[in-house]
């Protein structure tokens, strides 16, 4: 048997966004409030599924970015910053992440702010508030022969520490051209195989965790367009075909969709390519044993 078609048309339908926008406002709000020091220039902006429109039924947490932009951290060697007239900034990281964890804490207590996480800064929900995930980071430029080119974000991570840089605008961006390039084709698909893999995590509790939205979305980048189609079966047997045959040759030429790094790695914004690999088997067997 196969997946029915009227299954996987439910499966694409984008969950509900109604929480969102409140936290993001209320977010903002908590950030302009604050008494910043001088110079502390920064923007607040969405990442992750919510803003790409890519977020299912069961989604809650939203990925809010705070982003310095007053002062960036660059790939350049200290003779190359010398030779293009870059000096030390104003303030550090660890000074603005300190800010925004008082700006938080100001707003809304020390019941509700968990600042203890690796990576991010935990806000909980409350009311029409969604749970969210804050980011404090700064500007990070990757320079190629003493020219910017691209622009993302950069932090560094509690114990153990860890710079981690990722380019959130480029991932969005791009996904929006995909999808416009595979006749909106693209998105309803995503959403169709993250609920795939939701499924296959029910039937197999102990997967839970190995297939992240963020590394399924950038998996699917890498695959033709010619694969989506008009109709979610062929696509889902297309996207899988070619995933099989990639499998089968090399999966490590992979990107992900910020086009900037590569998908799978050592790193913690990389993937593991024997999860990816029991991802594909897992979604060939939901099809071939539903």
């Amino acid at each position: 048997m196969a997946i029915p078609e009227a299954q996987l048309e439910t499966w694409s339908h984008q969950g509900s966004t109604v929480g969102s926008a409140e936290t993001y406002n209320s977010i903002q709000e908590a950030l302009n409030r604050h008494a910043w020091p001088e110079g502390m220039d920064h923007v607040v902006y969405l990442q992750g599924s919510y803003p790409s429109h890519t977020n299912i039924r069961g989604s809650s947490d939203v990925d809010v970015v705070v982003e310095s932009t007053a002062v960036f951290s660059s790939n350049l060697s200290e003779d190359e910053k010398q030779r293009l007239g870059i000096g030390r900034g104003s303030y550090g990281y660890w000074d603005f992440r300190r800010e925004v964890i008082a700006a938080l804490i100001s707003h809304y207590g020390t019941d509700m702010v968990d600042f203890t996480g690796r990576k991010s800064i935990k806000l909980a929900a409350s009311g029409n508030r969604l749970a969210a995930d804050i980011v404090p980071c700064i500007t990070y430029r990757r320079y190629q022969n003493r020219r910017v080119a691209a622009e993302g974000i950069t932090f560094w991570t509690l114990s153990p520490p860890e710079q981690i840089i990722n380019y959130p605008k480029l991932h969005i961006a791009n996904g929006a051209a995909k999808n416009s390039n595979t006749n909106t084709r693209y998105k309803p698909a995503i959403r169709m195989f993250k609920n795939a893999r939701d499924k296959i995590v029910e039937n197999t509790p102990v997967l839970d965790g190995n297939y992240p939205s963020y590394f399924v979305e950038c998996l699917l980048y890498n695959v033709p367009d010619n694969c989506f189609s008009n109709r979610f079966a062929p696509t889902y047997c297309n996207v899988v075909s070619f995933l099989l045959s990639q499998r089968r040759k090399d999966l490590a030429v992979f990107w992900c969709q910020n086009g900037q790094q590569q998908l799978f790695g050592d790193l913690s914004t990389q993937w593991d390519i024997t999860r990816a690999q029991e991802f594909i088997i897992q979604l060939h067997t939901l099809w071939e044993e539903w």
